[in-house]
């Protein structure tokens, strides 16, 4: 990984590994894994009111900033006297580390998701090696069938919009499909312009229908900045509903290049770009910057060998 440590790791809620993330990588965020989070809660929450947990769910899920979650978590332990309870004092305390809010906002995690994990047991049987290995292979087919697809398939356009086709000749497959989904998902909500100065305008957006479901997005039209407040694009990498709605409304027909990740396009696995801030030395870059276009021009002079035209083309 060029020397960098990773954006993100997701492990148990145990104080040896928080430390030993915390001094090898200081800098990722340690994200708890959701079985051990589901077991906690089972244990703690088992003799509280079903109120208390209806309660705890929506201020878990539904809190869009931190300021509401301080406000409504502290309501709640307070609501139901449980000011004193360590495990829910623990819990506000690693809020960074398991409320959706704080690991959408803070920290890239690819979109993967919180979902149930597997636990892997001290001693493993030669029975279990050789599933292991039979998954392994099963895996390594279906993504070589998958690269296969994205070469030589093209998925089906359902608007008419430039934005559209400008994904689909990015982004793989598998995420061309979620870009899609936002894009249709886009239209079921209506934007109001709440604010503007100079070249920043900041949007309201709600959808149609669901008066609960309200998002706030920012856009300078000055270099096509967009935030939004469900920040998608900060866990995932593709932009949300909210934000491409408001391209809509703007007129703006191509997406700027950072909002697409070179991670998520078809040549990702081919063409992995080092990071220059990685380098330690000034021979280092030179190597870099002197071996790159070599790489890159020779697959232009490979292709241009097809025909006399294509040969023309790339000459």
């Amino acid at each position: 990984m060029f020397g960098q440590s990773p954006k993100s790791i997701t492990a148990d809620q145990d104080p040896a590994i928080q430390q030993a993330v915390a001094e090898v990588f200081p800098s990722t965020h340690h994200r708890f894994s959701l079985w051990q989070l589901e077991t906690k809660e089972q244990e703690n929450l088992r003799s509280m009111s079903d109120e208390f947990r209806y309660e705890y769910e929506e201020c878990v899920s539904q809190s869009q900033t931190p300021a509401e979650f301080t406000t409504m978590w502290s309501a709640l332990v307070n609501r139901h006297g449980l000011g004193d309870n360590v495990w829910l004092q623990e819990m506000y305390e690693k809020r960074e580390s398991w409320v959706p809010l704080y690991l959408h906002g803070s920290s890239f995690f690819a979109g993967i998701r919180l979902t149930s994990s597997f636990s892997l047991s001290n001693s493993i049987t030669e029975s279990e090696v050789d599933e292991f290995i039979s998954r392994y292979e099963q895996v390594v087919e279906q993504q070589r069938k998958e690269d296969f697809r994205c070469c030589n398939l093209q998925a089906v356009l359902t608007t008419k919009e430039p934005v559209e086709d400008q994904c689909r000749q990015l982004y793989t497959l598998a995420v061309f499909k979620i870009f899609q989904e936002e894009m249709l998902q886009c239209y079921n909500y209506f934007a109001i312009k709440t604010f503007e100065e100079r070249t920043v305008s900041r949007f309201s957006l709600q959808r149609c229908g669901d008066k609960n479901e309200k998002y706030t997005v920012r856009l300078d039209r000055l270099n096509l900045d967009i935030y939004c407040s469900c920040k998608m694009f900060e866990f995932e990498g593709v932009l949300c509903r909210h934000a491409l709605r408001v391209f809509n409304l703007m007129g703006i027909r191509e997406l700027p290049s950072r909002y697409i990740l070179h991670r998520w396009t078809k040549n990702a696995g081919y063409d992995t770009p080092r990071d220059v801030n990685s380098l330690s030395s000034k021979g280092e870059l030179k190597e870099l910057m002197t071996c790159c276009p070599k790489e890159a021009a020779s697959s232009y002079m490979e292709a241009g060998t097809g025909c006399l035209d294509k040969y023309r083309v790339v000459y």
